[in-house]
This record gives structure tokens, sequence and C-alpha cells, in this order.
């Protein structure tokens, strides 16, 4: 297939960026070159932001692959890939992007290494997973499949300042298949990341401790959280934030979700996260929503097939399927709430 291009509609499905990053990641998995666009034609700013062109840029810069359309706003990309090697590499976003997304591009691609990552951007931010998902819910599914890496995070970066910093280490990679059909369920958790500059005078101050204690009290009241099982963790950024983790321990890996209030943005609707999460656990989910659509690159280029209990498919774990399809990285069906995935080499 040399010289042809695998084309993809960047606005189809969600039509944001994970598109991008997964054909990206793809493209240098299966050596095959990519010619993308309507980039993030579904989001209000369509085309490449500063997130999008550090993980393309770095992507394209360490592999020696050619690209073209890798400026700010570019809907259309075409990557012809290069070759993957070891090695300590530096990214810096320059702004609050979200570090989690860049990583969701690169560690695909450089499984096969046992490269390091310092990654500079936003650790905790709006429309991404945070820091805690992806140290206690991505990480731990890695290694229970066989990828063992370590993700540090060194600085902690919120919106708008970012100047957070993570540290990736790729340790060894043998993935393969997985059987979960069901769960087991046990406690729920709560963790609030809290941020705030230590000069806060006492009005602000007051203001941001009654936030949090209003969001506890729904949560409290929702899902029966008792004080032990809540943590608290306060970082001086002149940014503030309180950053909600909420989960449910399971037999495999926790069913999370997250949410941010900036004190900017809407108020996020608390009893709709409860709600959330709630339904994932009536649902009988093995994994959660944030997972389904990561976990499909690593579990496709498995030694061996999985199966696994899911109750409907998210938009994005939809485009990660047919991204899959169209790159002929693995076969992957859903039938009676279960995804069946089968690695074609």
């Amino acid at each position: 297939m040399e010289g042809e291009y695998v084309e993809i509609d960047g606005s189809q499905y969600e039509g944001g960026g994970q598109i991008l990053r997964f054909s990206l990641a793809l493209s240098l998995i299966k050596h095959r070159s990519v010619r993308i666009y309507n980039i993030r034609g579904g989001r209000k700013s369509p085309g490449l932001a500063e997130s999008h062109l550090t993980a393309l840029n770095f992507l394209a810069s360490s592999t020696n692959s050619q690209v073209t359309g890798n400026t700010k706003g570019s809907t259309y990309v075409t990557f012809i890939p290069g070759e993957v090697k070891t090695g300590t590499y530096n990214l810096n976003c320059r702004t609050a992007g979200s570090i989690a997304l860049i990583f969701q591009a690169v560690l695909p691609v450089f499984l096969n290494t046992k490269s390091t990552f310092v990654i500079s951007g936003g650790t905790d931010v709006d429309f991404s997973p945070c820091s805690h998902f992806i140290t206690h819910v991505l990480v731990p599914f890695l290694s229970r499949i066989g990828i063992h890496i370590t993700y540090k995070v060194e600085k902690y970066g919120f919106y708008p300042s970012g100047q957070g910093r993570v540290r990736i280490s790729i340790e060894s990679s043998s993935p393969h298949g997985l059987i979960l059909l069901e769960n087991q369920y046990f406690d729920y958790h709560c963790e609030f990341l809290h941020t705030f500059p230590k000069e806060t005078n006492q009005e602000h101050l007051k203001f941001h401790t009654q936030e949090l204690e209003r969001i506890k009290g729904i949560i409290q009241e929702n899902l029966e959280i008792p004080e032990d099982k809540i943590e608290y963790k306060y970082i001086n950024v002149k940014d503030k934030n309180i950053v909600t983790s909420l989960w449910r321990d399971t037999s495999f890996v926790p069913i999370h979700i997250s949410f941010i209030n900036n004190f900017r943005n809407s108020e996020v609707s608390v009893q709709e996260k409860c709600n959330e999460l709630k339904q994932e656990i009536a649902d009988m989910n093995c994994v959660d929503q944030f997972l389904q659509d990561q976990m499909l690159i690593y579990l496709s280029i498995a030694n061996s097939p999985s199966q696994v209990f899911i109750k409907s498919l998210t938009l994005h774990t939809q485009a990660v399927i047919s991204l899959i399809h169209q790159f002929d990285l693995g076969q992957i069906s859903y039938q009676n709430n279960i995804l069946f995935i089968t690695p074609t080499s």
C-alpha cells in the first residue's frame, strides 16, 4: 500500500481532536500514510489547537515522519510515517492543553520502546481525562493487560496558566487479551483537588470553601460516601479550581468520573455527575465510559482476542472502532452488550 493514504474525515462521530490523535498513532503503528480533513469539524472552533500541534509535531519530529498542514487552525493534515526510536523526549504544550490527551497519541506508538517522556501543559483541565483517572484507572488497566508504565505528576497545571509537568516511562510491554464479562463492586470514594494561591483574600477563600462543601454535600447525599473515604489535596497555584474525582472500586479497575469547577465555566451539575456514575454501576459495566474508547487500541495489538461487557458505546468508542477498522489493526464487533476485539496480527 506504499503511496496510498488512509482518508479520515475529522468531523465524523463526536468530531473532536480524538480522531486526529488516534489516526496519527495508527499511522505509525501500521506504517500507513494518512490524510485527515475537516479536523475537529464538530467543534465551535475547528482546526488544530496548541495541544494537537504539540502531539502532531512531536510524532513527526521524533520519528522523522513527513507532515503537511501542521499550523494552528489547520483543518487538513497529511502524515507519512517514519520510524519509532527509543529515547528521552520533552514535549512542551506552552498552554494549558491537556497532557493526558497528548499522552493518548504518544503512548501507543512507543510501546515497543523503553522511552521516557516529560510532557508540560495542563494536568487537570476541562474536556479531558484528569490526572486521577490516568493514575487510578488507565495505568492499572494497562498493567492488567501486560503494559507497564509509570505516570508521575511532577507539577500540577490548570487552566489558564498550564505549566504542569508529567514524567512517563515505559517499562515493558507484552499486551495480552482480556475476558471481562462481569465485575464485583466495592466502596465509593471521592477526592477533592482544590487549588488557589496562598495569598487569596478571606472573602474568596470563604467562597471557595463554601463551594467545596456544597459539592461534597450533594455527593454524600447521592452516593453516601463516608468521611473516611473522602480525600483532600490542596495545591498552591494562582488558578482557582475544584477538581472532583468520584469512583467505585471493583474487582478489575475503578469505575470513575471526574469534573472541574474553575469558577469561570457554567456551573457543573454535581447531581448529574453522581447520576452518571450510579448509572454505570446499574448497567453493570466492566469499564467506565472514559476507559472504553482508550482501551481499544491496546487490546487491538494484544496477542489474543478480548471480550468486554459494556451496556452502551459512546461516540468516542464508535469513532475509535471505525479508525481501527480503517487501518486494519483489528476486528471489533458489538453483540449483546459485549465488545469482541480480535487483533489482525
